[in-house]
């Protein structure tokens, strides 16, 4: 026998020399591995049994490896590389890419990863993440815990936004749009104005922060809060009317049909004097006051807009003018400086004097008598 033939069937048999030194795994040799909770070598040789033979025993035996796999996991304290790389390949295998309670358990295990990797100041951790996000099926509050870590690990909000949509269109929403990092994903994408739609119960959830906001000074902002609450159908009475109450006392220049809504709003709080006085030492809170409408530059119109004031709101009048000179007077102490920056438009305007007692315009002058 030649020595070239010799070496060419040497070459043929390696394969069948290979195929017989690796033994294939028994059912029976699985549940030993379980028994002794050998996951590595479990998952090594699941796969050894045939298709046409896994059977019930070795689907439920598998599906419940590795759910104590994920056990095991959760409860250490550092998980290392090698065990992630199981997490990750068992993670596209058919039994478990569509088992709902094994993939909650395994999210747990991907968002401690994903953390770990922004905490060990890693290269490439937002790619990880996305990696994970993008090529597994997660539970749909996945989004929450993994928006979270992003954020705290200062990832733009354009970037951060896709992930926290999908969880605020789902109706359980309601139990995460008002917390943490998520919350300011959500809030910073609904008050610009844009087409996407949230689910109405995240909307709920963030009511409280919605109808704060619904109170400010930022005109687009205010808007935008009121817009959402009132298409989700979740604003009292009361404060529809606070929404338009602030809204005249907002702006200088309104529509016919805000006006319209403005006066109805204040003719409302003038027939129950318990919720006017309510209306009132809740604006006072704010910090500057609401007096754009001093700004008004149509005498006529600031006149008519002095006296619905009198008329219907007379205590936010009287205390927004105690206001202003209790701080002229210095009487007391405003941390963020005059909290009735239109003040002086109020009482240099020709239309005040029927408006304004004598006694309040003369200490008007007198605390302003030196800088005349």
């Amino acid at each position: 026998m030649s020595k070239k033939f010799k070496q060419g069937l040497f070459i043929l048999l390696i394969p069948m020399i290979a195929v017989c030194q690796t033994q294939l795994y028994s059912i029976k040799d699985l549940q030993i591995l379980a028994n002794e909770n050998n996951y590595t070598e479990y998952f090594a040789h699941a796969l050894d049994i045939k298709p046409t033979n896994r059977d019930e025993v070795w689907k439920n035996l598998t599906e419940q490896m590795g759910t104590d796999l994920l056990s095991e996991l959760v409860s250490k304290t550092r998980i290392n590389n090698n065990d992630y790389k199981l997490v990750h390949a068992i993670s596209r295998w058919p039994l478990f890419k569509d088992n709902e309670f094994f993939i909650k358990k395994r999210d747990f295990i991907f968002t401690k990863q994903i953390a770990e990797c922004f905490k060990a100041g890693r290269k490439n951790c937002l790619k990880l993440a996305e990696k994970i996000y993008n090529e597994y099926q997660h539970d749909v509050i996945f989004s929450f815990e993994f928006v979270n870590i992003l954020k705290r690990n200062k990832v733009s909000d354009a970037k951060v936004r896709p992930y926290a949509l999908k969880l605020a269109k789902d109706p359980i929403s309601e139990f995460y749009c008002n917390k943490d990092e998520f919350k300011n994903v959500v809030l910073e994408y609904i008050l610009q104005d844009r087409d996407s739609i949230i689910h109405k119960d995240c909307i709920k959830a963030l009511k409280p922060t919605l109808e704060k906001l619904m109170l400010g000074d930022r005109k687009q902002t205010r808007q935008m809060a009121f817009k959402l609450l009132k298409l989700s159908n979740v604003l009292e009475k009361e404060k529809i009317n606070t929404y338009h109450t602030l809204n005249f006392l907002n702006n200088s220049n309104l529509s016919e049909k805000e006006i319209d809504l403005s006066l109805k709003s204040l003719r409302y709080f003038s027939e129950n004097y318990d919720q006017r006085e309510a209306l009132r030492d809740e604006i006072l809170k704010l910090d500057p006051i609401p007096d754009k409408v001093f700004t008004e530059n149509d005498p006529k119109k600031l006149h008519a807009k002095m006296r619905v004031l009198k008329r219907y709101f007379p205590e936010f009048l009287d205390s927004y003018t105690k206001t202003c000179l209790s701080y002229l007077n210095g009487d007391k102490e405003f941390k963020n400086g005059n909290p009735t920056p239109h003040c002086h438009e109020l009482f240099k305007s020709k239309e005040i004097e029927s408006n304004l007692s004598k006694t309040l315009i003369q200490k008007y002058k007198k605390a302003t008598y030196f800088t005349r």
